[in-house]
């Protein structure tokens, strides 16, 4: 049994004329609109290749990938830059550490007369311990006795006291940083720190 099956359809045209035979056609306007933004190219019945001119979105989007293409040659560049000034940097910081430490550059030899004069006289520019001792002295206690405590002076540039016989960490006021006042005891006596410090509470360098 045969059906008949009726479909009614509705189809938007547009209408152009062949620049070559001026013959009158007409195209979907999907397709119209298609080949204007990306420049396709369409064809009139007699076979005659069409394409639109540029316009003002296919000029903006030859522009955007052109910045794109200019944004990641100058990106590429840049990292490279940045590699290179983290290398520089790192080698400046160790350097610098290891002239801070009392260490000679050429012979590898330490000398503790150096290290404790950068970090006493220089404590600002130190790059591994961001406080220092300056100076050590003493204050009557309600009690009758004589308290001792040290002047410090942290790498931002303030200054305060602390109890001598406090041997933990101690925080910067201003800015909050934290260092250890037995290491920075043993610094400013001239002592090269290491641990553990049993043979320096032997030779009565460090109290407890």
């Amino acid at each position: 049994m045969n059906r008949l099956i009726e479909i009614d359809t509705r189809v938007k045209l547009v209408t152009e004329t062949c620049y070559k035979c001026h013959i009158l056609f007409a195209m979907p306007a999907e397709m119209q609109e298609r080949c204007s933004q990306y420049g396709d190219t369409f064809y009139c019945p007699n076979g005659h290749a069409q394409i639109y001119g540029k316009n003002e979105v296919a000029e903006l989007r030859q522009e955007l990938h052109q910045t794109k293409l200019t944004l990641r040659d100058s990106q590429g560049r840049l990292n490279g830059a940045l590699d290179e000034v983290s290398k520089k940097s790192k080698e400046i910081h160790r350097m610098k550490k290891r002239a801070n430490a009392g260490v000679c550059q050429y012979c590898h030899r330490h000398f503790a007369n150096v290290e404790r004069h950068i970090h006493t006289k220089h404590p600002l520019e130190s790059i591994a311990y961001p406080m220092s001792i300056v100076d050590m002295d003493w204050t009557p206690s309600p009690i009758g006795k004589m308290d001792a405590f040290y002047t410090i002076r942290c790498g931002c540039g303030t200054i305060f006291a602390y109890d001598a016989n406090w041997r933990g960490l101690i925080h910067c006021p201003t800015c909050g940083v934290e260092a250890s006042l037995r290491r920075m005891i043993l610094r400013w006596r001239g002592v090269k720190v290491k641990k553990p410090y049993g043979h320096l509470r032997r030779q009565g360098l460090l109290q407890r």
